[in-house]
This record gives structure tokens, C-alpha cells and sequence, in this order.
């Protein structure tokens, strides 16, 4: 094995089930699908052609140039070109780009150049996490026969990506987000991921901007209306096909827009900086991005981003999917009956568990805090669609104190006869399904929180949490409240 100095910029993307990287170099946009046009050609690995801007562009699936199972359809298309040519390549996923430590460039031990029908090109190693990802040679790729490349139909941008790559003057990789009149901007290294024509799953956390939540790599992930979190107005009300997802030191959180139209090399000329003044969501982009062929797009700022507060909160509450399936043990019910409960995991600072079903809507934190005094249970007093919520510090019911809020911090409301009311909850953990659930005998419980214990988390790892009972003690709040005012 050999390395190579310059590791380079590359995009990574899943063809065939495979994660492999190309060099951004080659890969010249990300269209979805859709419905793909026979082709009169016996390779059997194309299977079909992609009508693209007045151009039939062929398209191939690599899994069956390397014996697996064909797929007949294809979720998204990587067009990569090879000179002056053009090629589509079936592609299941889009993991945005990324830098490569330098030097960690490794090409296979027969030389740096791949030849004809070797496919695999050695492997770089991520700068921003360390992992290790193999290469995809667009170069044998071009030197099998039978695969039928089209002139590329558009060698002026061609030219112009290969005059700028040429240029010394750094770059910025920008992926172009639409949805309807709103054009936005985003750093394509930021992107973990992105997903077409994502299944929205309905979750409690589904409030704010928040549309519900999405299956990414094994989690539910929550998943926000970009353009509405932005505070835009999108006046074509265009659906929400695609979303990108980003990582929070907290977890993961996915973006919905219309589509992702291009990843494209950004000059530094092409960029104003600048911020948005009279918009509720103008401290999330840092400026301007102008395109020669997309047109003028709002540049979002990720760092602004990141520490939104209702991205962060969503970010924290990542859960596996189906962690926590096991067998009840001692007293506990059933299995059946405890895997139909799922559980919201708070810390308060302790950690304890609400059934997350007595959730009506959970609300941001907020700023305003201690309006009744530094220690009463009582914390402050919001409307909520013409309601007046009382909001009051669930730690300091439970007989303890909350500590500092975490950037999941959030008010979860329950309802409360006629009216609701807010538990303020500092920090919280994940969404899980219960394992086992028993009730404590009388003389070992003491208090809201020590009625019910329940079982968290997949087995071998499984913690034994106090269960609260949100509903019970809103309705004892409710009814004390009462008593007081007769």
C-alpha cells in the first residue's frame, strides 16, 4: 500500500449498500430518481435512463456490476462525469462532503492508478471524526465496457468547475436548498446525511417547528420545517420531500425542505456577509450566497444553527429503535403490556420516567424563570392557545432541585380537567420503550415518583427508573388549587 500526500475533498454517498467517497471533482450534482426510461443496452447493470434538462441520461447500478441483486429503481442519481463525459450511478444515500486528514490518502499496492474494472481506490481517513472510508475509481469505472456515457450535455460548466478547481483562492462546498421561492445555503461538510422522500413518523415532540420524527441509521431523530424554523414564508406552500440532517454535540436532528438541488464550490467572491435585520430567524444566516446557475440563495449560519434552542432539544432526545425489548423479571407485568408503554426519560437531576403518552405538547424552556420567588414550586405563568399554563418546576415537586438547564431543557404540558399545566424540566434524555413496570409495595414508596418503577434499555444495559405519574399529580395540582379557592 502506498500513501498519497493530498488526501483531498471528497463526497461521500451509499451505492449499493456500500458507503464509498468520490472526489468532489467528479461528482457534479444529486437528482432524485423518479421514473427511469428503458435503455437498449445488454449491460445488465443499466437499468434505465434519467430525463435530466432536455438530456437522457443513462443510468447504472453498480450493485449488479459487482453480482449483487439488481435494483430496478433508483431513490436518488449521483451524476459523476469522466473527462467529457456524463454517467448516472443508482444511489440510496448522500452523506455530504468532507475534508481527509492529509497524507492518509491509500491507494492499493498495484500503483496509484486504478486500473480497468477495479473498482475499489484504496481508502482516506475523515478529518472530523477519524473514520475510515473507502473510494470509488470513477476511472475504472470509465474503462468498463459496455457502459453507455453520454457526451456531457453541458461542457461549459464542466469547463467553468474545472477552471475553479484550478484556482488557488479557497473554496467553500455550499449544498443548495429549495423549497418553493425560498432558496437557502448550507455548508455541505455540516450535512451528516441527507434523505429523499423521508417517511414522517407522528411523536409527541411534534409541536413548534417540529413535524415529527424520521428513522435515521437505527434512530428517531426529530425532524424540523426548515424554512418555518427560519422564519421564511414559502408562498408556493412547496411539500416537504427531502430533509438533510446534522449532528449536535447532542444527537442528530433532520431539516425538511422541497429538495437538494446542487453541491457546488463556492468562491469567496460569490459570498456576502452580512446579517438579516427584521426577521424572527435572521440570526441563522451569516449572509448571501450567489450562484451563476441556482441564482441568489440566504447562506445559513451553522454555528447559529447548531445552538438554536428547539434543534438542540430535538437533537437530545436521538432514541434507538427498538431498544429496550426484554422480558419482564419478579413482579412486573406483562412484556406485551410493558412494550406498549413509551417512556420519556428525564433528569431532574436524578433520573426518572414519564409515560410520554400524558404528554399533551412540550414547550421550549424559556427564559423567564423564579417570577414567584428563588423556591417556589411555582416558576411562571405563559398563555397557551388562549390558556393560561401555570408552569411549575417538576424537580422541586419530587422534593428535590433541578440544577442548571441543559440545552434539552423544556416544559411538558399536561392536561389538567379543563386547562393544562407545565412541568419546567431540565434536561431531557431520550424517548424509550418500557421493559417491565411493577409497583412498589407501600412501605418502600415514598412519594409522586416512587409508586412504579419501570425497566429502561436494551438488555444487558437496562436501567431501573422511578416512574412518574405526569397526569395524576397535574389532576392533585388542579384539585388542590380548588380546595384553596373555595
Amino acid at each position: 500500500m502506498s500513501a498519497v500526500a493530498d488526501a483531498g475533498t471528497w463526497g461521500g454517498v451509499c451505492i449499493a449498500g456500500i458507503d464509498l467517497a468520490l472526489p468532489l471533482s467528479v461528482l457534479r450534482e444529486v437528482v432524485p430518481g423518479g421514473e427511469l426510461t428503458a435503455l437498449p443496452s445488454g449491460q445488465p447493470g443499466v437499468i434505465g435512463a434519467l430525463a435530466l434538462r432536455g438530456a437522457s441520461v443513462p443510468v447504472v447500478d453498480l450493485g449488479a456490476l459487482l453480482g449483487r441483486m439488481a435494483d430496478t429503481t433508483a431513490a436518488l442519481v449521483l451524476l459523476v462525469v469522466h473527462g467529457e463525459r456524463l454517467l448516472g450511478l443508482a444511489c440510496q444515500a448522500v452523506h455530504g462532503v468532507f475534508a481527509a486528514e492529509a497524507g492518509s490518502r491509500v491507494t492499493p499496492a498495484d500503483g496509484a492508478e486504478a486500473p480497468a474494472g477495479r473498482l475499489f481506490d484504496g481508502s482516506v481517513r475523515r478529518a472530523d471524526n477519524g473514520a475510515l472510508v473507502n473510494l470509488l475509481s470513477v476511472d475504472a469505472l470509465a474503462a468498463l465496457p459496455g457502459l453507455p456515457w453520454i457526451a456531457d450535455p453541458e461542457p461549459r460548466r464542466r469547463h467553468e468547475i474545472a477552471s475553479e478547481e484550478a484556482e488557488t483562492a479557497p473554496r467553500r462546498a455550499l449544498m443548495l436548498l429549495h423549497a418553493g421561492s425560498v432558496r437557502l445555503a448550507i455548508d455541505a461538510e455540516a450535512v451528516e446525511t441527507t434523505l429523499w422522500q423521508p417517511v414522517l413518523d407522528r411523536s409527541v415532540l411534534a409541536r413548534g417547528h417540529c413535524r415529527g420524527t424520521l428513522e435515521v441509521a437505527g434512530q428517531r431523530v426529530g425532524a424540523l420545517d426548515l424554512v418555518a424554523l427560519c422564519g421564511l414564508h414559502d408562498r408556493d406552500a412547496a411539500p416537504r420531500g427531502q430533509a438533510v440532517v446534522v449532528r449536535r454535540p447532542e444527537g442528530l436532528a433532520a431539516l425538511l425542505v422541497e429538495r437538494v438541488v446542487d453541491i457546488v464550490p463556492a468562491a469567496a467572491e460569490a459570498i456576502v456577509h452580512g446579517r438579516l435585520v427584521g426577521l424572527t430567524g435572521g440570526p441563522l444566516f451569516a449572509g448571501l450566497y450567489s450562484d451563476p446557475r441556482w441564482g441568489e440563495h440566504l447562506l445559513l449560519d451553522v454555528e447559529a444553527l447548531g445552538h438554536q434552542p428547539e434543534l438542540q432539544t430535538l437533537a437530545a432526545t436521538n432514541v434507538a429503535i427498538g431498544a429496550g425489548a426484554t422480558a419482564g423479571r419478579g413482579t412486573a407485568t406483562a412484556a406485551a403490556t410493558a412494550g406498549e408503554t413509551t417512556l420519556l426519560t428525564l433528569r431532574l437531576p436524578h433520573e426518572v420516567a414519564v409515560p410520554i403518552d400524558q404528554v399533551d405538547e412540550v414547550l421550549p424552556f424559556g427564559g423567564v424563570d423564579a417570577m414567584f420567588g428563588p423556591d417556589a414550586p411555582l416558576r411562571r405563568v405563559q398563555r397557551l392557545r388562549g390558556q393560561v399554563v401555570p408552569v411549575l418546576c417538576l424537580a422541586r415537586l419530587l422534593g428535590g432541585h433541578p440544577g442548571a438547564a441543559a440545552p434539552s431543557a423544556a416544559v411538558l404540558v399536561v392536561r389538567a380537567g379543563d386547562g393544562w399545566i407545565g412541568f419546567a424540566t431540565p434536561q431531557m434524555n431520550s424517548i424509550e420503550p418500557c421493559a417491565w413496570r411493577r409497583r412498589l409495595p407501600a412501605h418502600e414508596a415514598s412519594g409522586a415518583a416512587a409508586q412504579e418503577v419501570v425497566g429502561v434499555g436494551a438488555a444487558g444495559s437496562q436501567r431501573t427508573l422511578r416512574l412518574v405519574d405526569l397526569r395524576s399529580l397535574a389532576q392533585a395540582l388542579a384539585a388542590e388549587a380548588l380546595r384553596a379557592a373555595a
